[in-house]
């Protein structure tokens, strides 16, 4: 639980290391969800989270403040979290994330800063979720040691009472597969931004996040929208960000039908009597792979 705090943070700032945050999974407002730790310090990081927290279908577990209380007045030298820079350089050892009195103020301040706005616009949306349990036998002891208490008691209030999970934390998306539950009703909280900001805000939001090895930031329906456009207009009309985009779905792999497709008309293993023609798709197709070219040397 600590580390999240620190590392979170670390990673957006060291495009080094993948930070997988799972799939975007659209629900209406209509499902509620719970805003994991996770995502509450990744949107605080990125200076969204109290826009977010306006949201009438956004809640937040009574575990999570419970420990926040808990933790801010037990911050110590020896209760911080560890410091990441470690990783900067081979063969390091972690050491604490404070050296100084000074520090360890200053990090509370952050801590309590974060519980004051929690408490402030979630106050009536706080779900009681320490009791939840999975309808698995042995569940809490099987899994809360693995994926912590606060996220075990998270995944069973979604399961038990059909919220949607947002957080940036692959284990649930591991424990989703495992458990052949529902995928849709989990998401990272990208999900959440498109109505707190513009298109081209949130475009360039999702380019600079996959410059930092973030995943993913568009999701599948971006091919779906991509491919109209190839069927109506030039893609070389498109905005250079818009082709940033074309190539983060490049590096998904979802071009691959598309690549296949062209191939299919065009490979003379499959011509039989007459030569294929050119459709406005096909010259895009061709386009925007002269483009990937480009892109790989």
């Amino acid at each position: 639980m600590v580390k999240r705090l620190v590392f979170i943070p670390y990673l957006l700032e060291h495009d080094e290391f993948n930070f997988n945050a799972g799939k975007i999974n659209y629900k209406p407002a209509e499902i509620k969800k719970i805003l994991t730790l996770s995502s509450i310090i990744f949107l605080n990081n990125l200076n969204l989270l109290e826009q977010i927290l306006e949201r009438d279908d956004i809640y937040i577990q009574r575990t999570m403040i419970n420990w926040l209380k808990d933790y801010s007045l037990s911050i110590t030298f020896g209760q911080m979290p560890t410091e990441f820079s470690y990783l900067d350089e081979l063969n390091q050892k972690p050491i604490l994330y404070v050296n100084t009195q000074e520090d360890i103020d200053s990090f509370k301040q952050v801590v309590l800063n974060l519980l004051s706005i929690l408490i402030e616009k979630c106050e009536n949306k706080i779900i009681d979720d320490h009791l939840e349990i999975l309808p698995i036998k042995n569940s809490y002891e099987m899994l809360s040691n693995h994926m912590g208490k606060q996220e075990y008691q998270a995944f069973a209030y979604c399961i038990n009472h059909n919220f949607q999970i947002i957080t940036e934390d692959s284990i649930f998306n591991m424990l989703f597969d495992v458990m052949k539950f529902n995928k849709t009703f989990i998401s990272n909280s990208l999900i959440l931004v498109e109505e707190i900001m513009n298109y081209e805000e949130l475009r360039d939001l999702k380019i600079d996040l996959f410059k930092k090895s973030y995943s993913e930031v568009i999701d599948t329906n971006y091919l779906q929208n991509l491919l109209a456009y190839m069927n109506s207009d030039d893609v070389l009309k498109l905005h250079p960000q818009e082709i940033e985009l074309v190539k983060i779905s490049n590096s998904y792999g979802w071009l691959e039908s598309i690549k296949q497709y062209y191939n299919n008309k065009f490979s003379r293993k499959y011509v039989k009597v007459k030569l294929p023609t050119h459709n406005l798709l096909d010259f895009n197709i061709e386009k925007i792979l002269l483009i990937l070219e480009g892109n790989s040397k």
